[in-house]
């Protein structure tokens, strides 16, 4: 019987998608001109039963303007998906201390 390296018994960790949902217009604006109009995702549905319009992004995007939150006068959400069929889900951000 063969033995199972380290390496193979670790699942693989699924690929998580980022999406921001801008709650006013000035935020919709600043998100627009830093990301692609093609990640404009509109009426998405999330895991809570509503339909939004969100911006697909990367994550470094949201910790960027996470950071530019209170600097930028920015209001939204953030929302996450784990793989391509996961449910859109609201993220809560773990602050750290």
């Amino acid at each position: 019987m063969k033995k199972i390296g380290k390496l193979a018994k670790k699942r693989k960790k699924a690929i998580c998608y980022w999406y921001v949902e801008p709650l006013n217009a000035h935020t919709n604006e600043v998100i627009g001109k830093n990301l692609d109009p093609n990640e404009d995702c509109e009426n998405l549905l999330c895991a809570d039963g509503e339909h939004r319009n969100l911006w697909r992004c990367a994550y470094p995007f949201v910790a960027r303007i996470q950071k530019s939150k209170a600097s930028l006068k920015l209001i939204f959400k953030v929302f996450n998906q784990e793989g391509s069929h996961g449910r859109i889900r609201p993220w809560i951000s773990r602050k750290r201390k």
